[in-house]
C-alpha cells in the first residue's frame, strides 16, 4: 500500500477539521467482487488494529465516472475538472462546470447528483436508477457484488 498525503478540509457541517489519508491496495491477479471484499475487509482490520474506532471507507467504481463522462463528450480537461469538484463534493463548482457544457439534462442531473451519492448501499441503488448507461450500469453491478460478498 502507498500512502497518499494528508487531505485537510474543513468540516461545514460540523464544524470542525476533518483529515483524510487515501490508500490504496490491490490484490493481483484477482479480479473478482470477493477480492474486492477482501481488500475492504483487510483495510478496516488495519484501521482497527492502529486503535481506530471511528473511521470511514468509501468505496467507487471509476467505472461509473468513465461510462458518464464518455456519454456526455466531455474532452479531458473538462472531465478532470469534473472529478475533482465531485471528489471534493463541490455541488456548487460542479453545477457551475455543467452549465457551460452541452450534454442531455438527464445527465447533468446525474453529475449534480454524485457528490450526494455516498453513503450505504441505497445511495448506489439510487444511481442505478438514474442512468441507462451500461459500463456505469456495469459498475454499479460490481459494487453491488462487493457489498453481497
Amino acid at each position: 500500500m502507498l500512502p497518499w498525503p494528508y487531505l485537510y478540509q474543513w468540516d461545514q457541517l460540523s464544524g470542525r477539521l476533518k483529515e483524510s489519508t487515501q490508500t490504496g491496495a490491490e490484490l493481483i491477479g484477482d479480479d473478482t467482487s470477493d477480492a474486492d471484499a477482501e481488500m475492504i475487509a483487510m483495510v478496516i482490520d488495519a484501521l482497527r488494529e492502529t486503535g481506530l474506532k471511528e473511521f470511514q471507507v468509501e468505496l467507487g467504481q471509476v467505472e461509473f465516472y468513465r461510462g458518464l463522462v464518455e456519454e456526455s463528450g466531455m474532452d479531458e480537461e473538462t472531465q478532470e475538472k469534473l472529478r475533482v469538484l465531485i471528489e471534493n463534493k463541490n455541488y456548487f463548482g460542479v453545477e457551475e462546470l455543467l452549465s457551460e457544457q452541452t450534454m442531455s439534462e438527464d445527465l447533468k442531473k446525474l453529475f449534480l447528483k454524485l457528490p450526494e451519492l455516498f453513503g450505504d448501499i441505497d445511495q448506489i441503488r439510487i444511481a442505478k436508477t438514474m442512468t441507462t448507461n451500461k459500463r456505469a450500469l456495469d459498475a454499479i453491478k460490481r459494487l453491488e457484488e462487493v457489498q453481497e460478498s
